[in-house]
């Protein structure tokens, strides 16, 4: 099992590392015509519940997750995220989405590219106005 990419976070955050799973921006979530949740997000659902929580959770495999992580402590907490999609046909279909979260009973964080890149923009604003060398 290989996530897509791992936020790692640091040692004075309060937030725990994150796995995310990543789709393409132009996928999207659900159908307007069967009133649907599209197969490529209900996928991505299931490769983040199924294969990442599986596999982290199990302290078996905790060698392999120190090493590849490149950490000395097997992470007891993990917070999960599927990165896909805009922000135009999550907010049009949030009740059906979240309705489809709950309904299975997952925990993750539904992330768009549209979020991702006002999330970064106001970090990138933030150092800037602290005058911060950022290389």
């Amino acid at each position: 099992v290989e996530p897509d990419f791992v936020n790692l976070s640091h040692s004075y955050s309060f937030k725990p590392n994150q796995i995310f799973e990543v789709k393409l921006p132009n996928q999207r979530l659900h159908s307007y015509k069967t009133k649907d949740i599209f197969s490529n997000f209900k996928k991505g659902l299931y490769q983040v519940e199924q294969k990442y929580l599986d596999y982290f959770n199990n302290t078996r495999n905790s060698f392999q997750i120190k090493k590849r992580m490149g950490l000395n402590y097997f992470p007891t907490h993990l917070d999960y995220a599927l990165l896909i999609g805009r922000l135009e046909d999550k907010e049009e279909n949030f009740s059906i989405i979240n309705k489809y979260i709950t309904s299975n009973n997952l925990s993750l964080e539904l992330i768009t590219y549209d979020e991702l890149l006002i999330k970064y923009q106001r970090i990138y604003k933030r150092v800037q106005r602290f005058n911060l060398n950022l290389k």
